[in-house]
């Protein structure tokens, strides 16, 4: 599935990220997918997820794609979204269709009310090739 998406990275740094952080690694590479195309346009060095970056000027770089994969996984399980298990939970457009708060009242991964929800559902169906939707658990 990764050749679909032309990535640099190797399935394998998923696959790892999955055993060593208890996050799906399908939906840490659907995140990749959506922030940075699978990080063929990161804004710095191996940051699959944009990490740190923000539009204030911050950025951070990882020093290889297993860290730059842990650090989305690492920012899912953060004491702010670590009690959240269903991907629509982690953005606004997720959040309006489970009937939660919006972002603004509620910390969420992505602020996106439409896109980021949207893209994270789709790549995850390609992925998993079956449909998934906000109320799929990405935890074990």
């Amino acid at each position: 599935m990764l050749n679909k998406y032309r990535s640099p990275v190797p399935v394998e740094v998923f696959i790892q990220v999955e055993e060593e952080m208890n996050c799906d690694g399908d939906l840490i590479m659907a995140i990749a997918v959506a922030d940075t195309g699978l990080g063929t346009k990161t804004k710095t060095d191996y940051n699959l997820g944009n990490v740190g970056n923000n539009d204030r000027g911050n950025t951070v770089t990882m020093n290889n794609w297993h860290e730059g994969s842990n650090a989305i996984c690492g920012t899912l399980n953060n004491q702010y979204l670590g009690g959240l298990n269903r991907i629509g939970e982690l953005s606004g457009g997720g959040r309006a269709v489970l009937g939660l708060p919006e972002c603004k009242y509620s910390k969420c991964y992505a602020s996106s009310k439409v896109n980021w929800n949207k893209n994270v559902l789709s790549i995850m169906s390609d992925l998993k090739n079956e449909p998934i939707n906000e109320f799929y658990v990405f935890r074990r």
